[in-house]
């Protein structure tokens, strides 16, 4: 927990205010969870090593060969790897913050260095409280006071570290014989730190600080030879990486804009013996600008460099690239898709170019670190001889976690994870559905398809779904399996989908409360009555913005909006505007403001997914609320083990108090996925989806409960860490309580299951449907737009869509 006699701070609870928040180390691991980066990808096929960056990466068979292969290395003693450089006599050298090794055999085997020095052995073993290290990506790890922090290796072996004694920060040199020194660097600023560094090939330190300052040093004196004062130097400005190679000074930075969000990368370039700006590298900058965008890619590419032929090499999500100094082209020589990058849980740090037929990349995976080393082998196909498209709308962290995972277990198989809104373009839903819909018809469309967003019942009506029922057999025979939840896309004993996860709407609160609620308009009903023997309370249900509010009730409501010939049912839909509107005047009373900007909450644009079980409706976020507004009855999401430890919490606490699932049997499906019935590539895809399903897969750590009764028994088995009692302090002054937590018993784990498999109806997943009705909702209770004007403007967008 945060903060002193265990008591937990917290500010104003919602996106009523987005800057007001629960301090809770339980509700930072589900934002975690939650924003487990989203990157977009490519999603073509391995180029030939050495094609240009803007060639097409189509070929015309499978005769061409090579192409690089990934392998896993072991880590130097177990340590966590910080950096790793091929020295000039083709060594390679880790420098851990325990100790320093090499190795000589391209990281197959290590041993320690035979010539460390005590100083360096010393500030290693000097402990003291612990703080987070700044600085760049391969740096970014915990320092602790007097131990050490590495920065930098050298091509002759010498080392550039960081330590701390009590609150200074001290910098130094160890040289190829093991002779160390101070580095005394003047930085402006009592929280300016060294943030990256590099040597030059004559051995010479190149250092930036958080400010863009660059230094160029002599080791062997430690002077500072020149300061570099960029032009691009501002707080607008990532902090640079630098890239000194034959006596030049590359520097790669990006610009931010208003939204802070990171601008194509520009490179400068300085010559390191004149120390004078040299006019910006052409070839470079022009890369930086045309190359592939990623969509949420916040990382600087990892740079790394090749003296003896000149060459740099840029690492990111996309893949490898390769340029040699003064030719006129960037080189693509690794495709991304095929490799670790590709995984959203893989963080690449850095990396070292062995030769031109090998480099290593450094990864920081699930808090411990990874190397692995590409090594070209002339003799495999350039292409995967076998390829599988999965499409999505969006992009999908779960699903590229398992494209990397199936790749490394089937070397043979290209999976190209095809994504319809990608951002580049002005592609609505709409538009990316029909293109779908129209090379699914010709017989040009993907093998599996990712159905979030998408009219997954229209495509089970036409019969475009593959029977997966062997899948889930398979599955249910060695793990167990949700039974009503993977056959709840039946259609004439064919399973046709499944998701991958899925999320339970609940209800909690006073016994006679939750037994009244019954549906949408018998809620609506006690609400009112709640806020009328309550005027003065801040809210009935729990103070949430207008999206949360809709979000929370259309997941039972929607699948009962179509009538069974398919189209919009009027009268059902205006029953839901009007509860709608009738809870919301209960939860502002009199002195709420719909017009506040707080109150209308999040703003999809056309390439985010209206993700049903968002943070913000979650039993963790939303429970944890409840003692501060002193509601008696709350309606959440359930999604995870610590989900259901505070809604018993909270029933304990409450007193006279009840759970169950919402009414109508409905359960919010998580990443429903499907096998087109067209596909040539059945079994393939078939092995895909059972891996998915399997326990490795449904292990990791995303929302939702797991599909997998091995798994999900496994999760909801006591953490060692758990605290018994929270203490929790509104710093808004709206007031503290005590909460003592329960964690599921057995008995509690098989009630919830039980209530589980009474579950049969999944939510409506479809966007065009959900993203309108969100958007005239929002109007309707925000604006003032009156139900009947709402309910018209959805039949009409709707029914038109329904129709094609």
């Amino acid at each position: 927990m945060v903060g002193r006699n265990n008591q937990v701070r917290s500010r104003k609870g919602f996106a009523m205010n987005r800057q007001k928040r629960i301090v809770l180390s339980v509700l930072l691991m589900m934002v975690m969870i939650i924003l487990g980066g989203c990157k977009q990808h490519e999603t073509a096929p391995e180029d030939k090593k050495g094609e240009q960056e803007n060639a097409s990466l189509e070929t015309t068979g499978n005769q061409s060969l090579g192409r690089f292969i990934e392998q896993d290395l072991n880590l130097p003693q177990g340590d966590l790897s910080t950096l790793v450089k091929t020295l000039s006599d083709k060594t390679l050298r880790a420098f851990t913050e325990k100790g320093v090794y090499e190795s000589r055999d391209s990281g197959d085997t290590w041993v320690a260095w035979e010539k460390q020095p005590k100083e360096l052995t010393d500030d290693m073993q000097d402990k003291g409280d612990t703080e987070t290290a700044s600085g760049k990506s391969s740096t970014s790890f915990v320092l602790e006071s007097g131990g050490v922090l590495p920065i930098a290796i050298g091509y002759d072996g010498s080392l550039f570290y960081k330590t701390k004694k009590g609150e200074d920060r001290i910098y130094k040199y160890i040289d190829k014989d093991g002779n160390g020194r101070e580095i005394n660097i003047s930085l402006s600023g009592d929280l300016n730190e060294i943030a990256a560094a590099e040597f030059t090939e004559e051995g010479e330190l190149i250092c930036c600080d958080m400010e863009g300052n660059i230094f160029q040093i002599n080791c062997s004196t430690g002077e500072i030879v020149h300061t570099y004062n960029m032009a691009s130097n501002g707080e607008n400005f990532t902090s640079p990486d630098l890239i000194p190679i034959g006596g030049k000074l590359f520097v790669a930075y990006s610009k931010f804009n208003d939204s802070w969000e990171a601008a194509d990368i520009e490179v400068d370039t300085y010559d390191l013996t004149s120390h004078k700006a040299e006019e910006k590298n052409q070839v470079l900058n022009e890369f930086f600008s045309s190359k592939e965008k990623v969509a949420n890619q916040t990382n600087m590419p990892k740079f790394m460099t090749d003296p003896v032929n000149k060459n740099i090499y840029i690492a990111d999500i996309t893949g490898v690239y390769k340029y040699t100094l003064d030719s006129s082209v960037v080189e693509k020589i690794f495709n991304g898709a095929l490799g670790k990058m590709y995984n959203p849980a893989a963080y690449l740090v850095g990396g070292t170019v062995i030769n031109e037929d090998s480099f290593i990349l450094n990864y920081y995976v699930a808090d411990s670190m990874s190397l692995v080393r590409y090594q070209y082998d002339p003799n495999v196909t350039a292409v995967p001889e076998k390829e599988l498209t999965i499409y999505s709308l969006y992009d999908n962290s779960l699903v590229r976690q398992a494209v990397t995972v199936f790749q490394k277990n089937n070397p043979d198989v290209f999976v190209n994870f095809d994504i319809g809104l990608t951002g580049e373009d002005a592609i609505t839903v709409s538009d990316a559905i029909k293109t779908l819909n129209t090379n699914i018809m010709s017989g040009q469309g993907p093998d599996i398809l990712l159905l979030n967003g998408m009219p997954t019942e229209s495509y089970m009506e036409k019969g475009l779904l593959a029977d997966i029922s062997d899948v889930i057999a398979e599955v249910s025979d060695t793990d167990g399996i949700f039974e009503n939840i993977a056959s709840s896309y039946k259609k004439e004993d064919k399973i046709l989908a499944v998701p991958m996860r899925f999320s339970v709407p609940v209800v909690m609160g006073k016994t006679e409360l939750v037994s009244r609620y019954q549906d949408l308009n018998s809620l609506a009903e006690l609400a009112e009555q709640l806020r009328n023997e309550n005027p003065g309370a801040q809210s009935i249900l729990g103070s949430m913005p207008a999206d949360v509010l809709i979000r929370l009730f259309m997941a039972n409501s929607a699948p009962f909006w179509i009538s069974e010939d398919g189209t919009l049912d009027e009268n059902s839909l205006t029953a839901f505007f009007s509860s709608l509107s009738k809870i919301q005047d209960a939860q502002l009373g009199t002195t709420g403001n719909a017009d506040d900007g707080e109150f209308q909450g999040e703003t999809l644009s056309e390439t985010q997914m209206l993700e049903m079980v968002s943070f913000m409706t979650t039993s963790t976020y939303l429970l944890g609320m409840m003692g501060y507004e002193d509601t008696k009855i709350n309606v959440s999401n359930a999604a995870n083990a610590e989900d259901l430890c505070w809604i018993l919490s909270m029933r304990s606490r409450l007193g006279d108090a009840e759970y169950k699932t919402a009414p109508g049997e409905v359960y919010i499906p998580i990443d429903p996925m499907g096998i087109s019935s067209r596909s040539e590539n059945t079994d393939l895809a078939k092995r895909f989806m059972t891996m998915m399903l399997q326990s490795d897969m449904q292990s990791i750590s995303v929302l939702g409960y797991p599909l997998n009764q091995k798994v999900f028994d496994k999760n909801m088995e006591k953490p060692a860490e758990f605290k018994d009692s929270y203490d929790l302090v509104d710093d808004t002054g709206r007031g503290e309580f005590h909460l003592d937590r329960i964690w599921p018993s057995t008995s509690d784990v098989n009630d919830f299951k039980q209530k589980i498999e009474s579950l049969k109806t999944p939510a409506l997943s479809d966007d065009m449907i959900n993203k309108t009705v969100m958007e005239e909702g929002k109007k309707c209770l925000i604006t003032g737009e009156s139900v009947e004007d709402a309910v018209k403007n959805v039949m009409k967008k709707i029914s038109i869509y329904l129709a094609e």
